[in-house]
């Protein structure tokens, strides 16, 4: 089979703020899976617990070595087994064959990582924002076998190259979607979750998209990774100074092009459920918060994120990104300026526990570290 030379458009469920899953059928005949649509990885992995979906009665599957994927930023990992079988989003007028996946051993993989994240949340080591994405849509969708859907791709000259072996990663499934699709099929991906009806639009127009994605992210990123990556210009943070006669808002902003021309590389991962910045920017982050504001876990504990005491969500600040936008030009080192400018309110991104506690879905990701999901 191979991809269709139409548009294919997918529905997507939202049970999570800000963390969408689509479902897809895998092997012969069609078994459905339940995916999470993830913009920060490229491969295609799907779960065996509850025989979610079970190789065995897949006339198409075909088996290959085991591999580990690389750990996420959130500590989870992935061992299973890489297989290529048959793939077939709904609506699509045929499966794209042998595609490579990876079939995750949940009832071995990784059990000794997941078992150490569980006791540190149950020692209140780590906020209950910094948990897996995956629990937490297991959670809302009471379906213990949620997969991932990677939306990375590959270069022309990538994916021809390309040789799985048990040294090498394993082929994005876009990498792979691309080549079986038609040549005048635009290699694009629309992701529309800021509406009553989300979905993911595969291969079609992009329209007037306001965003310019970066060729390259920070070394030792190559920059054909074809990864989701921006450039951010700045962050505004806009906080309340307290309650008196004389209260006023109190700006802060940390201006990334004034140290990097092109700006902050950033990832804007859509299977994150934080944003995960670096060390330094989040000590500034924490400044600008309400007096009563404090890391979660002390220095040198991983995965901070940020806790308040308050009333409601409403008391802590707006965020702003500064993003470079599609129709901005450069030419001889000089730039014009344009950018995108997206507003996140406290309530998109901080939750109110009902007895005086906010936690704030900032981590603190290290050096150097910016995931905005």
């Amino acid at each position: 089979g191979a991809a269709g030379t139409q548009p294919v458009e997918v529905s997507l469920e939202c049970p999570v703020a800000g963390l969408c899953t689509t479902n897809v059928s895998v092997g012969t005949p069609p078994q459905p899976v339940k995916l999470l649509v993830d913009s920060g990885s490229g491969v295609l992995w799907v779960s065996n617990a509850s025989h979610a979906f079970v190789p065995e009665t897949s006339s198409t599957f075909q088996a290959g070595h085991g591999v580990d994927l690389p750990t996420r930023a959130d500590g989870f990992q992935v061992q299973g087994l890489l297989a290529h079988d048959v793939v077939a989003f709904p609506g699509s007028s045929d499966g794209v064959s042998e595609a490579p996946l990876v079939v995750r051993d949940a009832a071995a993989a990784n059990a000794s990582a997941l078992a150490a994240m569980a006791a540190a949340v149950a020692a209140s080591l780590l906020p209950p924002e910094v948990r897996l994405s995956l629990e937490k849509l297991e959670e809302a969708s009471g379906d213990s076998a949620v997969g991932v859907l990677g939306l990375n791709g590959c270069s022309e000259d990538q994916r021809r190259a390309w040789k799985e072996t048990e040294a090498d990663k394993v082929l994005p499934f876009f990498c792979h979607y691309w080549g079986k699709a038609s040549a005048d099929t635009p290699r694009t991906i629309r992701l529309e979750v800021g509406r009553s009806r989300p979905r993911m639009v595969i291969g079609g127009d992009l329209g007037d998209i306001g965003l310019r994605f970066a060729a390259a992210l920070p070394p030792p990123s190559p920059p054909d990774a074809r990864r989701w990556s921006v450039s951010v210009r700045a962050l505004g943070i806009e906080a309340a100074a307290g309650w008196s006669f004389f209260s006023m808002k109190r700006p802060s902003e940390i201006d990334f092009n004034s140290q990097l021309p092109y700006g902050e590389a950033a990832l804007l991962d859509s299977g994150s459920a934080v944003i995960r910045v670096g060390s330094d920017v989040f000590a500034v982050i924490l400044r600008a918060f309400p007096s009563g504001c404090r890391r979660s876990v002390p220095e040198g504990v991983p995965q901070a994120s940020i806790v308040c005491a308050c009333d409601s969500v409403e008391t802590l600040p707006t965020l702003t990104f500064s993003i470079e936008a599609a129709s901005n030009v450069r030419l001889f080192g000089l730039d014009a300026g344009a950018d995108f400018l997206s507003c996140v309110p406290p309530a998109a991104y901080a939750t109110y526990d009902g007895s005086g506690m906010c936690s704030a879905a900032i981590v603190d990701g290290g050096p150097r570290h910016a995931v905005f999901g």
